[in-house]
């Protein structure tokens, strides 16, 4: 019992007191206010007889002066009236005519009419007559300013009398409520007190005869009864504690656990539900443009350059779409029932084709991104290269992202080799944000990153450590970290593969011995990257000398001719070797010795690179950064290459040929999509695979098609608005039944949907197979084929199930509102057709902002969702990836029932869509010049 609680007592004494006097004030002060009352009412009335006295007087005294015309002895009585002091105003009238007025000076610009409206002042208006002849009329004024002050002086001496009333009404109370209340609770307190601290002998007495002192002995009865009462539960208390601890113990273990698995169980599926419905759809929906599009240009007559921009576009989307598939499969993940591949691979190529996806986002931040790789690392491996690739950008992308100068390096090395199996030991180390040595721990756990604010400064879902730690383990590996806040990190990780069968036809062996010995001169401005081509030259038992600057590689230049030993060839960065009057690459031009100087240049962009199309001073080639291995030995050993294998080794650098000729299918498609901008891909794809293409806007058009013609096969979109594909198909199907002789069309299915239980919707709706956006064209020509045949109607329809999770953490980023180039290559820079799908978004984009602007202020998630996936499909062609962004954002809340929430989203898509469009026009401009 603390030392507060007998204030308890206390303040029930004080709210006695206050009820008293409470009750005391009330009635003291009615009591004022009726005095008060009474006493202003008699003044009043004082006043009134006042004045009326002073009118009487004054008819009575002036109406003789009036009817004599005696005007001085009017003014004489008009100034006895205001040696009252009261008397403020007196005019006296005869007839019309004002005969005589005083008024007080303070008051002298006041009229009778003014008193009578102010309560201030009490006025008198009376005719003055004799006999029947009426002689005129006396107005009068008084001030009720005495009678107010009198009034103060009594309210004043009344209050104070009730305050010191109050007062000592108050000291009394305290007292008497102190005396005879509080001091015996007080006492009893104290005893119950020492009867809770287990004093049960306590005295209890108040010393008082009064309803205190019964409630003493009912207090000394209730503690006897408890004495007696421990007495007997003192004998079984031993036995009842040991069962209540141990019951205690049981219950709080199973609540422990049960607590434990709900908890997991809830997060793991609301992590997994979340992730699912962001991820698969957002990504896939554009990817099928992107994807398809490469495929249509790479069947067209491109450049070498071309060709090659084209096969990383689609290595590109054929490696983003496996991390789709392994993300989507993150629920495998957690079961333990992922399989790993069992393939053989070249390391080095794998390196080269990764860098070279990721190359864009590296120099668009100005960051210099190269590889190390150890010559002792085997040409050939088998394992699984996927999650290897997927290690890989998971790691160098977070390291792109959280670097915003200097460098991105990776070095694959030999870490250990036991008979047919080798231990790679790779690392990747950027100079970047660095991590803190506090929250190192924390990004390996799924969804959780080293700083929360990061994710909304850099993006990302925080996943992608989590399942590249779980794919290292798979591996046979493991992985860590050293890191420096501000400094920058290397991530470790190691890996187990079996070594394949030796493969040197990359590296050309009976090729080899004529470029040995070559005197090479490295020029890069990035010291790591010249140490590593320094490196790799040396392995390929070539002579290199590395330098920084252009004037050092001019004084090498010239020293090695002064020797005797000129350089064979110089490989140099484009930034380094300007074109200009004073430019290397012209010196060298004008040099006399070293016109046999070979020049290799690697630039960042070869596209953009000034130098693309410079001919002079031996320039051979221009590679594009990062330079593969095979790529940059295949530039070397070029001239030495004979004829009969310069193609071999070209197909080898660059990945093969072109694909095969289109497949003649003949097929009568009905294509129902919503999307403009896929249904344009889709058409190129299925009329280069020889198909006759007729296209509706959505399912209630796709129905009326189906009905006026006839078809061979059905591709029908899922999500689409007015009808979707599965409403669509059900009602197709209705319609098929009811007209019994009507043959069964096959339904094919695409959407960027691939959650699990897609599938099965699909098929229960009626469908008769299932394609995930992007669309591959393998995949299509194999179930075009495959119901263009009797054989359909045989297909089973227990195919597999849908693969659930997948991919790394990827950003987007964007310096300008659209990609060009990228928008130009999707349509094989075919100027008119580009000018339509432009003119097709300045059509549709307006109408859909403003849907979703009236989705958010109806509150309209199904409105939100629908409006937002067109516009992102609309906008996506473009490759204008902050708008994308933007209204995927928007989707995913229409999706979560989050519309209330949009409107920020809506703000910040706003001026995307505002830049993108100005952007268009002025392009669109430029097409039509």
């Amino acid at each position: 019992m603390t030392n507060s609680e007998p204030q308890n007592f206390s303040s029930l004494s004080r709210r006695f007191t206050y009820a008293f006097v409470g009750v005391v004030t009330c009635i003291l002060l009615c009591f004022a206010a009726v005095s008060i009352a009474v006493n202003t009412a008699r003044m009043n009335q004082k006043l009134t007889t006042q004045l009326d006295s002073a009118m009487e007087l004054a008819l009575a005294s002036i109406r003789t002066p009036l009817w004599n015309f005696d005007f001085d002895n009017v003014d004489g009585i008009v100034d006895a009236l205001f040696l009252d002091n009261s008397v403020v105003y007196v005019c006296v009238y005869e007839h019309d005519t004002i005969a005589t007025t005083r008024i007080r000076e303070e008051m002298k610009d006041r009229d009778f009419a003014y008193f009578e409206a102010s309560g201030r002042y009490l006025s008198r208006s009376a005719r003055i007559t004799s006999g029947n002849d009426d002689l005129g009329r006396i107005e009068i004024v008084i001030s009720r300013e005495s009678v107010r002050r009198e009034f103060i002086i009594n309210v004043a001496g009344i209050l104070a009398l009730i305050v010191l009333l109050i007062a000592a009404i108050t000291v009394t109370s305290i007292i008497t409520t102190r005396q005879y209340i509080s001091a015996p609770l007080t006492k009893l307190q104290q005893s119950a007190n020492a009867i809770a601290g287990g004093d049960l002998d306590a005295y209890i007495d108040t010393g008082s005869r009064d309803e205190t002192g019964r409630l003493a002995e009912s207090l000394t009865v209730m503690r006897n009864a408890i004495k007696a009462l421990f007495k007997e539960l003192n004998s079984s208390k031993k036995e009842v504690e040991d069962y209540s601890h141990t019951l205690e113990q049981r219950v709080e273990e199973r609540t422990n656990e049960l607590e434990h698995a709900m908890h997991a169980a809830q997060e793991a599926n609301l992590a997994k539900s979340q992730f699912l419905a962001n991820m698969s759809h957002e990504i896939r929906t554009p990817m099928n443009a992107i994807k398809g599009l490469a495929e249509l240009l790479l069947d067209t007559e491109l450049t070498p350059r071309q060709t090659n921009y084209m096969r990383m576009l689609r290595t590109s989307c054929e490696s983003l779409l496996s991390l789709i598939n392994d993300i989507l499969d993150f629920s495998k993940i957690e079961a333990g029932k992922l399989e790993l591949e069992d393939l053989e691979f070249d390391i080095r190529d794998l390196v080269g084709d990764t860098l070279h996806i990721l190359a864009i986002r590296a120099h668009n931040k100005g960051l210099e991104l190269a590889s190390r790789i150890s010559a002792d690392i085997p040409d050939k491996v088998h394992g699984d290269p996927n999650r290897l690739r997927q290690v890989l950008i998971n790691l160098i992308g977070n390291a792109i992202k959280f670097t915003d100068s200097g460098e991105v390096i990776v070095e694959i090395t030999v870490r250990s080799r036991e008979g047919d199996e080798v231990v790679v030991n790779c690392l990747v180390k950027d100079t970047g944000i660095g991590i803190p040595p506090e929250k190192q721990h924390v990004i390996y756990k799924a969804f959780e990153q080293a700083d929360s604010s990061t994710s909304r400064q850099f993006g990302g879902t925080g996943l992608g450590l989590a399942i590249s730690t779980f794919l290292v383990e798979q591996l046979g590996g493991k992985i860590w970290l050293e890191s420096d806040a501000g400094i920058g990190s290397t991530f470790y990780f190691t890996a187990r593969f079996r070594v394949g069968a030796e493969d040197s036809a990359i590296f050309g062996t009976q090729t080899l011995p004529k470029i040995s010995g070559m005197r090479v001169l490295v020029l890069d401005q990035n010291v790591t990257s010249a140490d590593i081509l320094g490196e790799l030259l040396e392995n390929w038992k070539l002579s290199p000398t590395s330098v920084t600057e252009p004037d050092l590689a001019r004084t090498e230049l010239d020293k090695s001719v002064a020797s005797g030993t000129p350089f064979d060839l110089l490989i140099c960065d484009a930034s380094t070797v300007d074109v200009g009057d004073d430019a290397l690459l012209d010196w060298i031009d004008r040099h006399p010795v070293l016109n046999d100087l070979h020049v290799i240049i690697m630039t960042k962009d070869t596209a953009a690179s000034p130098i693309k199309n410079y001919t002079g001073a031996g320039v051979r080639t221009t590679l594009e950064k990062p330079v593969k291995q095979s790529t940059l030995l295949n530039a070397i050993v070029d001239p030495f290459r004979p004829e009969t294998c310069e193609s071999a080794l070209r197909d080898a650098a660059t990945g093969g040929c072109r694909g095969d000729a289109p497949a003649d299918l003949g097929l009568r498609v009905l294509l129902v999509e919503d999307n403009r901008v896929n249904q344009i891909v889709a058409q190129e794809m299925l009329g280069y695979l020889g198909c006759d293409v007729v296209v509706a806007d959505n399912g209630k058009d796709g129905l009326a098609a189906w009905r006026d013609n006839t078809f061979d096969i059905i591709l029908m979109d899922v999500q689409m608005p007015i009808m979707d594909g599965l409403e669509t198909t059900r009602q197709l199907r209705d319609e098929e039944g009811e007209a019994r002789n009507a043959s069964r069309i096959p339904v094919i299915a695409m959407t960027a949907n691939v959650m699990k239980g897609d599938r099965e919707q699909c098929l229960a709706a009626g469908m008769d197979d299932y394609i995930a956006k992007p669309i591959d064209r393998e995949d299509l020509i194999t179930t075009l084929r495959s119901f263009s045949t009797a054989e359909h109607a045989n297909r089973a329809a227990d195919t597999d199930s849908v693969d659930d999770i997948a991919a790394t953490e990827t950003a987007l980023t964007a310096d300008e509102s659209f990609d060009r180039n990228a928008f130009m290559q999707r349509l094989n820079d075919h100027t008119e057709r580009a000018a339509r799908v432009i003119n097709m978004f300045l059509e549709d984009g307006p109408p859909l902002m403003d849907r979703i602007q009236k989705a958010i202020e109806t509150g309209d998630d199904e409105e939100l969702t629908q409006a937002a996936h067109a516009l992102k499909g609309t906008i996506g062609v473009f490759s204008a990836d902050i708008a994308t962004q933007r209204a995927a954002e928007l989707e995913i809340m229409g999706r979560g029932g989050e519309t209330a929430q949009a409107e920020a989203s809506f703000d910040r898509l706003r001026p995307a869509m505002e830049q993108l469009t100005t952007d268009l026009k002025a392009y669109l401009a430029e097409l039509q010049v």
